[in-house]
């Protein structure tokens, strides 16, 4: 499969250089992998980056590329999980402990936490619509479901039960409870959605963003997904995210995910929000924002 060029109108670029200590920072690393700085907390959200081949994922157990997660994430302070899928989760117990950074998210992801031996002090099981003050990020967790991504059907659903002990296979890592992620920065609020699928009355409840990171792998098979989403979010920023294939190596080039209809989004973008700005990452690129205007840095 060719390499992906991202239409030059839409690049985000990379992260600029000497952004200023109270901006917001973003910066994207596939998947739905995001780091996220803000004053001096370093937050992760989905960090997945081992990318592990199409045929380990189907037949065999899972390894951490502990080399890369080393290179790329130095530093955390927090990492939030959207869901419980290994292209969400496997990488985070490892980061975790290197780091030190504490992992927020659902008892499913608690339970692969605890089964890496990483420390209860640095697990904690979120409740929803309970804001937390985490470093100088607020964090929600808002109710959300995954999308029918496979067959017209959600891959791997159930929870986490116990301590499995890693390597875990892909089908281990059942889902669990799903969440679209409410990060506020200062005057901004960002929403993570990992998933193409959601409760209109959460985002609804949810409200308006000024970033809104979509998920688009699998919105296929969620009705009316565009309209319905981009009527609550309203951003002014539109990132899109989950749409490489992240079965292909972490240095191979932007390939883009099966089915993913990228020329559709483009289109349905600006017919149901033509006032939003769309930012499309290629991976390891990034943006910085001042959260006082909620104006990108360029």
């Amino acid at each position: 499969m060719a390499n992906y060029t991202i239409p030059e109108k839409y690049r985000m670029g990379a992260l600029p250089e000497g952004a200023p200590h109270g901006a917001l920072t973003l910066q994207w690393f596939g998947a739905a992998a995001f780091r996220l700085t803000f004053k001096d907390t370093i937050l992760l959200i989905d960090p997945y980056v081992t990318r592990a081949g199409l045929f380990r994922i189907m037949f065999l157990r899972l390894f951490v590329n502990e080399a890369l997660c080393r290179e790329l994430f130095p530093r955390a302070d927090h990492i939030i999980v959207g869901h419980s899928h290994c292209d969400h989760l496997l990488d985070v117990p490892h980061i975790a402990r290197e780091t030190g950074a504490v992992v927020h998210g659902s008892t499913s992801t608690a339970a692969v936490c605890r089964g890496a031996d990483l420390p209860d002090p640095q697990i904690h099981e979120a409740a929803t619509w309970q804001p937390y003050e985490i470093g100088d990020f607020r964090v929600t967790f808002v109710p959300s479901k995954h999308s029918k991504v496979v067959l017209n059907r959600v891959p791997y659903p159930g929870h986490i039960t116990g301590a499995p002990r890693p390597p875990l296979k892909t089908r281990d890592y059942k889902h669990g409870d799903t969440y679209m992620l409410l990060v506020e920065a200062g005057g901004m609020r960002i929403l993570h959605l990992g998933s193409a699928d959601f409760y209109d009355e959460e985002l609804e409840r949810t409200g308006p963003v000024d970033i809104f990171l979509m998920g688009l792998a699998g919105r296929g098979s969620t009705e009316n997904f565009m309209p319905r989403v981009m009527a609550h979010t309203r951003p002014r920023y539109l990132i899109p995210q989950h749409f490489d294939n992240f079965f292909s190596p972490f240095r191979k080039g932007l390939k883009l995910n099966h089915g993913v209809a990228l020329d559709s989004f483009f289109e349905e973008a600006a017919l149901v929000c033509p006032d939003s700005q769309i930012i499309m990452p290629d991976i390891l690129d990034g943006a910085a924002f001042d959260p006082q205007t909620g104006t990108r840095i360029l």
